[in-house]
């Protein structure tokens, strides 16, 4: 693909020649162009700026009228996702084509609720037709450290923020869970970046709502049982969600947000303790030691922000994390301007902090009530007591508890050997407090959906 960073004003073509295309279980080469028509110069662009990352933008594009893509994507809107991950990090189109391939099979009712891959294309960052600079300069990365550009062309959905109310996001939400867990039922491979920034939807034809779950670029295939251990929490620098909008510009691509990739190198924010969201997640930073370690700080499970080797990523953990979204919605979405607000205690420095951050959210009323005391009239009602999301809420504070309860029977290494027995009763006991059916039937939905 060439030419994407032309003026607007400029017919902007994107080539396709020698992507593939995904089909069910087969790739094609894909022979024609994209192009930036007149409809797309007026949807955003997404830009996912900092130092060290993968650099991802987000492009609106259509197939270009008379050639091959226009036969086989039509002349909807589609966005072409550039990006610049680590060559070793198994790539995003291959887990979305393993995961629409094994929906196919068992549950092809789903399909429609995972981000839809028209074709991709992976180009070599230290291959000569790339043109970068360090290739003139003859400078080669450690393996480690090698990235690779990869190009997706994927349907356009629209924005969490555009869903209007709480109703539609109902709709969308469960619509994401239930795909999310077939997902792993079907192919073992788990999203591990669920945020409200990778929750988007679209209309159908006949006014029906339908929630989509996208970016799986931080996925993990389980299937194997080879899962690589991650780094400590005090390593890791928190992200800022959702950033401050700017100013008469109406994003129909993405929210801007970067989520943490295992192995990125990632940049540490200095002297920010007690601090509120920043308007950027580029301010001047320090770098720190490389880290290993998914998700966005503001959703992610607590077990993965503790001080210490934290543990494997577990089905759980994402389950957590759609419950922390569904908080976050309630507590700070405004229908009217369709935009979000900020949980502050939820936008610290590091993820350490917004671990504590959350479990006093938990744990504390009077932490609640502050969190909970900016929500929108409309959602307020979400959030009163004995409502379904505030009883999942203790849910996972008892299993808060619990960890609480094995910290201290792990802590005394004197008996540490005479309690292993209750220790590993209470983990198995822990972990059977939150799977996918208890989720749903405390929320009150049904675990299938109606066709």
């Amino acid at each position: 693909m060439r030419d994407m960073h032309r003026a607007k004003k400029e017919k902007k073509k994107t080539a396709t020649s020698g992507a593939q295309r995904a089909s069910r279980g087969a790739s094609e080469t894909v022979e024609g162009a994209l192009e930036d028509s007149e409809s797309s110069q007026r949807r955003t662009i997404y830009t996912e700026f900092g130092m060290i990352g993968r650099g991802t933008t987000v492009i609106p594009v259509v197939a270009a009228p008379g050639t091959k893509t226009e036969e086989l994507f039509g002349s909807e809107a589609l966005v072409a996702k550039v990006a610049w991950p680590h060559a070793v990090r198994k790539a995003e189109d291959a887990m979305i084509k393993a995961v629409r391939r094994r929906l196919a099979e068992s549950k092809p009712n789903y399909l429609k609720h995972i981000v839809d891959l028209k074709c991709s294309m992976t180009k070599s960052g230290d291959s000569e037709e790339m043109h970068l600079p360090r290739f003139k300069l003859g400078v080669v990365p450690g393996a480690d450290e090698l990235r690779v550009c990869r190009i997706l062309v994927l349907k356009e959905y629209e924005p969490l923020e555009t869903i209007g109310s709480g109703d539609n996001f109902r709709i969308v939400f469960f619509d994401v869970v239930r795909a999310h867990h077939w997902v792993y039922e079907t192919s073992k491979i788990l999203h591990r970046d669920i945020s409200l920034n990778n929750i988007m939807w679209y209309r159908l034809p006949d006014g029906r709502i339908i929630g989509v779950l996208c970016d799986w670029d931080l996925a993990e295939d389980q299937s194997t049982g080879d899962n690589r251990p991650t780094r400590r929490a005090g390593d890791a620098a928190a992200v800022i969600w959702p950033p401050e909008p700017e100013p008469a510009v109406q994003s129909t691509t993405k929210p801007s947000l970067p989520s943490i990739a295992e192995g990125e190198a990632t940049e540490q924010p200095q002297n920010l303790e007690g601090a509120g969201p920043s308007n950027t997640a580029t301010e001047p930073q320090a770098v720190v030691k490389p880290r290993y370690r998914t998700g966005t700080g503001p959703f992610m499970a607590l077990d993965l922000l503790r001080e210490g080797d934290p543990p494997i990523h577990k089905y759980r953990y994402d389950l957590e994390s759609f419950f922390y979204g569904y908080i976050y919605f309630a507590a700070t979405y405004n229908p009217e301007e369709q935009a979000f607000g900020y949980i502050k205690e939820w936008q610290r420095a590091s993820l350490v902090d917004i671990g504590h951050s959350k479990g006093d959210f938990l744990r504390e009323e009077k932490v609640r009530t502050r969190v909970m005391k900016q929500a929108h009239h409309t959602l307020k009602p979400l959030l009163a007591e004995n409502t379904p999301l505030i009883n999942l809420l203790y849910e996972f504070n008892d299993i808060e508890h619990d960890w609480s309860s094995l910290k201290n029977l792990s802590n005394n290494r004197a008996t540490l050997e005479r309690k292993r027995a209750k220790i590993e009763s209470l983990e198995m006991e822990r972990e059977e407090k939150m799977s996918f059916s208890i989720f749903m039937k405390i929320l009150g939905a049904p675990e299938e959906e109606s066709v």
